[in-house]
């Protein structure tokens, strides 16, 4: 999508990669994670169902999550055929697609390879679209329930940035070629990043936007977890301390600041005197101290 290039390669292949002269950015993929709180009567979806009778007719659903449990009734019509145009499973290396007919006709799950073992995605297409066909009473109902769709599967627990956009790159022309209006929702995240709209799969969903696809992503769950922090540096040595809980095996601090500015980081452990670090722009230090492993990498975004 527009500059950026999606690819696997071996961790030794990185550095020539990064030399060639046509590569701006290198960036490794970052983990994004299910984020999901609410449902349909908390954003009054099902007033405007009922009263505007807005029902997504006509209409594409994009999914990107964990996949989906196609042989839901919520997601077949009242015939029993299948309400989803396409399925792309990006964790699989071939025969990842799967199309809506290969899904109303499978009856074994032998053909439809794409599991849902996380439940995730399910449950967030669930709301988006369900039609109510796995209650009888029809009570629970999704936010679109006439709505196509079309599934990106990204992972399972997590989600690498580049298998996210793989799955929108699909979800995307496969409307075009429909020429459908398409919602692609992605009830995902990290706390890891900007979060200002420069970092690559930020720049991508831009992109896709670009392209006409109106894109919804989760704001998140961690609005009362206390897991940002800002504040000034000053041009000596600023001093930020930071708790460690009992138990916790692993702690990533992300620090981004104004291009332009420079800043070097280092870290003092509880019973060291000893500062790992400090470590300036595009370098790396990794130590063993006795209060554990302290790794620090600067690089230039």
């Amino acid at each position: 999508i527009g500059n950026i290039v999606t690819c696997k390669i071996p961790v030794g292949q990185i550095r020539s990669l990064s030399q060639l002269s046509d590569v701006v950015y290198v960036s490794a993929d970052n983990q994004n994670y299910p984020l999901l709180d609410k449902s349909v009567p908390a954003m009054n979806a099902d007033k405007v169902r009922n009263d505007l009778k807005i029902t997504g007719k006509n209409v594409i659903i994009g999914i990107v999550d964990s996949g989906i449990d196609w042989q839901r009734k919520s997601f077949k019509t009242p015939d029993g055929k299948s309400r989803i145009l396409y399925l792309f499973d990006a964790t699989l290396k071939s025969g990842n697609e799967f199309t809506k007919e290969m899904i109303s006709s499978d009856t074994t799950g032998l053909v439809v390879t794409e599991r849902d073992v996380d439940g995730h995605g399910t449950h967030v297409a669930g709301i988006a679209a369900g039609n109510g066909g796995d209650d009888a009473a029809g009570t629970y109902i999704g936010v679109a329930p006439d709505a196509d769709l079309i599934i990106g599967k990204a992972g399972d627990v997590g989600f690498a940035d580049s298998d996210i956009i793989k799955c929108l790159r699909f979800i995307v022309d496969k409307a075009k070629d429909l020429r459908k209006p398409v919602v692609i929702n992605m009830s995902l995240g990290s706390t890891i990043g900007p979060h200002d709209g420069t970092s690559l799969l930020e720049k991508a969903v831009d992109g896709f936007a670009d392209e006409g696809a109106i894109i919804v992503v989760a704001a998140g769950n961690e609005a009362l977890e206390r897991t940002h922090y800002s504040g000034v540096a000053s041009a000596s040595t600023t001093v930020v301390d930071f708790e460690i809980l009992k138990g916790e095996k692993d702690l990533f601090i992300d620090i981004w600041y104004r291009a332009g500015n420079m800043l070097s980081v280092g870290v003092q452990t509880p019973s060291s005197t000893a500062l790992v670090g400090p470590v300036e722009p595009a370098k790396t230090a990794g130590v063993q101290t006795t209060d554990g492993f302290v790794n620090i990498t600067a690089t230039n975004y």
